[in-house]
C-alpha cells in the first residue's frame, strides 16, 4: 500500500525476501508468483528481462549485507511506503 506510512519490518521477513529473490535468479520459481511486477509512473517495464533480474540481484546484495549476524542483531528495520 503506497500510503506514506512507516513500518517495522522483521528479520524474518527480510530473510524472506532474501530467499524469494534467490528462488527467482536461481530459476526456481515463476517470478510472476513470487516477486510480481508492478506498472506505474515510476516503475518502468513489468517484463520479466534483464532489468527485473539486475533489481533482484541488486536486492539479493543488500540483504546480505543488511543480515549479516553481527550487523542486523542490534537493529532495527524500517520501510517507507512510497514511490
Amino acid at each position: 500500500v503506497d500510503n506514506c506510512g512507516t513500518y517495522n519490518v522483521s528479520r524474518e521477513t527480510l530473510t524472506q525476501l532474501l530467499d524469494d529473490c534467490n528462488k527467482v535468479v536461481n530459476e526456481s520459481c515463476d517470478p510472476a508468483d513470487v516477486l510480481p511486477s508492478v506498472d506505474g509512473f515510476f516503475f518502468g517495464g513489468t517484463d520479466y528481462d534483464d532489468w527485473y533480474y539486475q533489481d533482484v540481484k541488486q536486492t539479493i546484495t543488500m540483504m546480505k549485507k543488511l543480515l549479516k549476524p553481527t550487523t542486523a542483531d542490534n537493529w532495527d528495520f524500517t520501510y517507507m511506503s512510497s514511490w
